[in-house]
């Protein structure tokens, strides 16, 4: 293959030694990505949407309107199964192209009906919002900043750091000679990638990584890890039984870590506790703005370690205690992931520790608890949100979850730039999993998104195409979601669900289908009533065919 847009590529032959003539072909598959001449990718995109379409078609067996898998179920297999297939490679091809946006577009359109089990004519916006499922485009964008994300992770001799390196060296030489009347080339798709998140942080504060620190050989830490399996209530109740009665040669150190709204950065705060229940030392650190609690955490327990360090003795117990999990597992297995310089200097002062003839364990212990030692070390740390930062750096735990509020933030800019009738009701509210209540029936579900979306089985949406006569219900009010919720007569006994612990005085749409409680009651309204499922109204339809027959039949009577 050719890589060029010439059309003398397409003739160019090679002539191999043995006189076999060899055509250059116009699509070529490496790595599961179809490679065309000029790059564009549009081959590659349209098979892997027809592969993804075949996967989305095997899915929607599973489930209909009525029965079959759980909307939470379906979305799960959409990622996994279709996105997972549709989006291969596309850190190589996505650039914004309106072509590729419309055929991915085409294809969550369809999975989107399947999930919540709406009509087709329902409005995509809003179907995006109540299947937890951000556009296409914010997706791929999202994925482009992941993988830039990760290329800061790995090592600089990795290829394609290093080949950022040379692009980088090669930008600096261009621009040093770069003219008025000379254009500057146009950014590499991997430059463009970097560039996806250079905003976000400084590379000179950026968390430092010292990769291939910890040989295969050795992934053992020398201090023990203690994570209880109780629950909160029961586990406190242990600790605080084992303080009471702790040997006096053990030295009880607590750490925590806190942000509150009036800090002006991650407080840490460390409290040691001698055997005599003397409050021996206490420290409180902040390590500034561009960090996360969970970072505090493990920085906390790092200097605990290192303090005991400094003043260990031999034949002492010291016992670290701290109320965030997920420090205590980093901590446990060497690694080159993030958090890993903290590690290093645990490790180290616990070497220290222990040549000195000391015993030390790092342990869980539940948060706001009643744990004294515990709510001390909290009440520093809040203290410590208030200090001066002794910190610039940038974690990369903060830097992850700055990505996914950019994320957040251009799905929500794309919905408040679209005039929806379902934003007059319920306001825009994005978030990452489906708000419905576990063991609901499918039928349920579908019903209670049609009449949020106000596309179903009911006759204000009916008419408009011709499938009811009227949209007036049977006491001659419009027939409505609103309608059939708020003040439809014949089932106003059933209607008492709603008033149960209800903390309004009215009733109103967005209470009853824009939030958890009132969702929940409206789920057992509809499955008492039955109200706008598709059961209801073929029984409905049933109904009037029977009136009408018989409508006939007194005619028929009358006239003979």
């Amino acid at each position: 293959m050719h890589f060029s847009t010439s059309k003398y590529a397409k003739d160019a032959s090679i002539k191999l030694p043995n006189s076999e003539i060899v055509q250059p072909s116009s699509l070529v598959r490496w790595l599961g990505i179809w490679f065309d001449p000029g790059l564009n990718f549009k081959q590659h995109v349209a098979i892997r949407a027809t592969q993804a379409k075949a996967s989305f078609y095997r899915m929607a067996r599973l489930a209909n309107t009525e029965k079959g898998l759980s909307p939470k179920a379906l979305r799960q297999l959409y990622i996994a199964c279709v996105t997972s297939i549709a989006d291969y490679g596309s850190i190589i091809w996505w650039k914004d192209q309106a072509s590729f946006k419309k055929t991915l577009q085409l294809l969550q359109n369809l999975a989107l009906r399947k999930i919540l089990g709406v009509f087709k004519t329902s409005p995509i916006k809003p179907m995006e919002v109540e299947a937890a499922l951000c556009p296409p485009e914010i997706r791929l964008n999202a994925g482009i900043r992941q993988y830039a994300f990760r290329l800061l992770k790995i090592s600089s001799s990795h290829p394609v750091n290093t080949i950022m390196d040379k692009l980088a060296t090669e930008r600096e030489a261009l621009n040093t000679i770069a003219t008025p009347q000379r254009k500057l080339s146009k950014l590499t798709q991997l430059e463009k990638i970097m560039n996806s998140i250079e905003e976000d942080f400084d590379p000179l504060t950026l968390e430092k990584i010292d990769h291939f620190h910890f040989p295969p050989w050795k992934r053992n830490t020398p201090y023990k890890v203690n994570i209880s399996k109780l629950a909160k209530e029961d586990a406190a109740i242990v600790h605080n039984l084992a303080f009471k009665y702790r040997c006096k040669n053990t030295i009880t150190i607590y750490t925590d870590a806190s942000s509150t709204l009036n800090g002006i950065g991650i407080g840490i705060g460390i409290a040691v506790i001698l055997s005599n229940g003397q409050v021996s030392h206490q420290e409180t650190i902040n390590i500034g703005v561009n960090q996360l609690v969970y970072n505090g955490e493990l920085l906390g327990v790092t200097r605990a370690i290192e303090y005991a360090s400094s003043i260990a003795q031999p034949g002492e117990k010291f016992k670290i205690y701290l109320d965030n999990q997920a420090g205590l597992y980093r901590l446990k297995i060497p690694s080159d992931a993030p958090g890993q310089i903290c590690q290093i200097r645990a490790i180290k002062a616990t070497e220290t520790l222990l040549r000195k003839g000391t015993e030390i364990s790092l342990n869980w212990v539940p948060g706001h608890t009643s744990v004294e030692g515990n709510e001390l070390a909290d009440a520093l740390a809040k203290e410590a949100t208030k200090q001066r930062s002794s910190s610039n750096e940038t974690s990369f735990a903060f830097l992850g979850m700055d990505i996914k509020r950019t994320k957040s933030e251009e799905w929500n800019t794309l919905l408040y730039s679209s005039n929806s009738a379902y934003s007059k009701i319920y306001p825009w509210k994005t978030s990452s999993k489906i708000g419905i209540p576990e063991n609901t029936k499918r039928s349920s579900i579908s019903t209670l998104f049609q009449l949020k979306i106000d596309h179903g089985y009911f006759k204000s949406y009916l008419q408009r195409f011709g499938i009811s006569a009227n949209d007036n219900c049977r006491y001659g009010k419009r027939e409505s979601p609103n309608h059939l919720l708020l003040s439809c007569p014949l089932y106003k006994s059933t209607r008492r669900i709603f008033k149960k612990n209800n903390p309004t005085s009215r009733l109103t749409m967005k209470y009853l289908l824009h939030t958890k409680a009132g969702i929940i009651k409206t789920l057992e309204f509809i499955e008492k009533t039955k109200i706008a499922t598709r059961s209801w109204h073929l029984t409905r339809m049933q109904e009037n065919v029977e009136q009408e027959s018989e409508g006939e039949e007194d005619e028929l009577r009358e006239n003979g």
